[in-house]
C-alpha cells in the first residue's frame, strides 16, 4: 500500500498484486526494462489492509504461519520473513499494538497452548526463538 505521505502527493501504485495468482508484477520503467513478474507462496494486495488491521494480521496468520507451526510439531523448523518498505507495516503484522495481537504473539500463544495440550511425562519440548529487526534506510 502507498504510504501517506505518497497518497497527499497523488501517486500511484507502482506494482500490481494478485492475490488469487500469487504474483506482484512490476511494469516496465519503475526500475527495469520491462514487465517482471515474481511469484510467492502468498501475496496479500492492498485490499488487505480494508478489512482493519486486527483481522488482516489473523488471516495472514491462520493462512501462512498456523501451517508453519503445525510443520514444528512434525519436526521441521521453520521461519517467517517480513520485508517491505518503511512504513509499510513489518513490525506491526509481527509485533503487537496495545490489543492488537501481531504473528508473534500469537505463534508463542499457540505454540505454548499446544504443549501445555500434549503434556506426556516421556516427551520434552525444546524452544527456541530468534527475532531481530534490520533497519537500512
Amino acid at each position: 500500500p502507498l504510504l501517506p505521505q505518497e497518497l497527499i502527493k497523488l501517486d500511484k501504485a507502482k506494482v500490481s498484486a494478485s492475490e488469487a495468482a500469487r504474483t506482484v508484477v512490476v511494469p516496465p520503467g519503475t526500475w527495469n526494462q520491462s514487465l517482471k513478474r515474481f511469484t510467492f507462496d502468498s501475496v496479500y494486495d492492498g485490499s488487505v489492509a480494508n478489512e482493519g488491521r486486527d483481522q488482516s494480521t489473523l488471516r495472514l496468520y491462520n493462512e501462512c504461519v498456523q501451517p508453519l507451526l503445525d510443520g514444528c510439531f512434525q519436526g521441521v523448523n521453520a521461519t517467517v520473513l517480513a520485508y517491505g518498505q518503511t512504513g509499510s507495516g513489518k513490525t506491526f503484522t509481527m509485533g503487537t499494538d496495545g490489543q492488537l495481537q501481531g504473528v508473534i504473539p500469537r505463534v508463542a500463544r499457540d505454540l505454548f497452548m499446544r504443549i501445555a495440550q500434549r503434556q506426556n511425562p516421556r516427551r520434552e519440548y525444546s524452544v527456541t526463538v530468534s527475532f531481530f529487526e534490520v533497519n537500512s534506510e
